[in-house]
Formats: structure tokens, C-alpha cells, sequence
């Protein structure tokens, strides 16, 4: 008998534990639709693994031959807090791995980046996710092609997607600008970047309390490279839209989903070609 009203307090306790729980978890949203959160990044002691896959399909008219590109890359990287400098935070980056494929009228080419493995750097964040100084990052070259190289500046400059400067509720809005240059010699490519965010509700997302927020972005990205000894220049515009899920109770980016298109021309002395190309990009936590 004894044995059976234990058994019934324990299982009863459980079930009260398990109600509190679900009440408390289930009020943290409540606050949040109601009063609003105060959204800024706070970035753990401890490791934490971020994956980056990206996806981009070009199209280049040649003055009426197709020509199909297609570039994957995919890069595992880890970060934490190292210090606070002021309002902003230094943080660690370890680079895991770092693969590319390159797919090109029917050949393959796939740059080595494997130098790019074990590549550890410093970054300063604004708590709403700008990135302060990337010095070390843009500092980091690597070889994308025979002719053309590019920098961990290039990813890791928009790497974290920005916040409110205030607390945020359903429904509002703000916007940042973004700027991606990189140059070689003669070489540069130019990217402008204006973000327009909402905030589109307080949601469950992979076991976190979330910031679930709409992104849509437009710009444009200028360039200047070299192909077999002719000068290209690139000017394209870019639009897009995503969305990302922010968990507000622990200052993480859980998950970042753009896709985005870039229509434009590239002029040589022999003319013009029409150039299109499309980009989806996802970086997420690892669990």
C-alpha cells in the first residue's frame, strides 16, 4: 500500500513539474507578444557550431550562348565570447572546414581550401549583431580560381544578421546597410547591401524561444576582374528575402534562411554580356 501512494505522489509530482513547466514556457511567449523583448546577441563562453551552406546558380548570356554556372560551398565554423570591449563583445572564430564546388560547362572545379582548416581569428560584435571590426578576417586570403582569390571577410562580415537597437514587438520594423568590399591588385568586388527586417512573431523553434523575423534586402554589387587578359566589369542589382530565428532568452542566432537574385551585365571590349544569378544561403546551429 505504501508502495503504491509512492508511486502515485511520485508520478504526481512529475505531472506538477511538467505542468509548471510547460506553464513557464508557455508564459516566456505570452510576455513576449504582450510587452516586447529586448533582442541582442550575447555570445556563450563556451564553443558553439555554426554551418554555413550556400547555393548560387549563374546564368551568362555570351551574345546568345548560355553559359550555366553553378558554385556550392558549405563551411563549418566555431564561436564564443573572448572578452566585452565596451558595449560591444569580442568573440572567437575557429574555422572547421571550408569545401567549394565549382560546376562550369560541364567541368568540375573545385578549389582547395583546405588551408582554411583550423584558421582562428577575432571579430568585435555590437550586441545587435553589427560587426565592429573584421580586420582579422579580411586579413585571412585564400584562392577561389586560378585568376581569383577572395577573404573570410567576405562571409564573415555579414555573418550575423542585425537587430533592433530597441525592444522589439510584433509587427516592428527596422533596417541596416551592409557593406562587402574586397580587393586584388586591379581585381575588386563591391557589394551594398540594405536590409529591411520585421519582427514576425515570438514562436517555439527547435526546442528554443525564438524572435521569428521577415528579412528582404536590395543593393547592388559592383566589380572589376580579368579573364584570359580582358577587363570584365560587373554591375548588377540585387534583391531577396528570408527570414531568421533568433533565441531572445540565450542571445543566439538559431537559424538564417536569404534567397536573393543579382541581374546585371558585364561589359568588355568585345560588348556586353547579361548576367543572372541566384543565391540561397543558410547558416544554422549546430546542434
Amino acid at each position: 500500500m505504501k508502495k503504491s501512494i509512492f508511486k502515485s505522489l511520485f508520478f504526481a509530482g512529475i505531472i506538477v513539474v511538467f505542468l509548471t513547466s510547460c506553464g513557464t514556457q508557455k508564459n516566456v511567449l505570452t510576455v513576449a507578444k504582450n510587452s516586447g523583448v529586448k533582442l541582442q546577441y550575447s555570445f556563450p563562453d563556451d564553443y558553439i557550431n555554426y554551418k554555413q551552406v550556400q547555393d548560387i546558380k549563374q546564368e551568362i548570356d555570351a551574345m546568345g550562348q548560355l553559359i550555366n554556372i553553378d558554385i556550392n560551398s558549405d563551411v563549418d565554423f566555431l564561436t564564443r565570447k573572448n572578452s566585452v570591449v565596451g558595449d560591444d563583445e569580442k568573440i572567437d572564430i575557429k574555422m572547421n572546414s571550408a569545401k567549394m564546388s565549382i560546376s562550369a560547362m560541364g567541368q568540375n572545379m573545385d578549389p582547395d581550401l583546405s588551408e582554411l582548416e583550423g584558421k582562428e581569428f577575432h571579430m568585435v560584435i555590437a550586441k545587435n549583431g553589427k560587426e565592429v571590426d573584421t580586420h582579422e578576417a579580411d586579413a585571412i586570403i585564400f584562392q577561389t580560381s586560378p585568376e581569383e582569390k577572395s577573404n573570410l571577410g567576405m562571409m564573415f562580415s555579414t555573418i550575423f544578421p542585425d537587430l533592433p537597437d530597441k525592444p522589439a514587438k510584433i509587427g516592428d520594423s527596422w533596417a541596416s546597410t551592409d557593406t562587402i568590399a574586397f580587393k586584388d591588385g586591379d581585381r575588386f568586388t563591391n557589394i551594398v547591401s540594405n536590409n529591411h527586417y520585421t519582427l514576425n512573431d515570438f514562436v517555439d523553434f527547435e526546442g528554443k524561444k525564438c524572435a521569428e523575423v521577415i528579412t528582404k534586402y536590395d543593393g547592388k554589387i559592383t566589380g572589376k576582374s580579368f579573364s584570359q587578359g580582358m577587363e570584365l566589369n560587373i554591375k548588377m542589382t540585387l534583391t531577396g528575402d528570408g527570414k531568421f530565428y533568433f533565441d531572445f532568452e540565450n542571445g543566439i542566432l538559431i537559424k538564417d534562411n536569404t534567397v536573393g537574385k543579382a541581374e546585371g551585365t558585364i561589359s568588355m571590349s568585345m560588348g556586353e554580356m547579361e548576367i543572372t544569378r541566384t543565391m540561397d544561403t543558410t547558416t544554422e546551429l549546430v546542434k
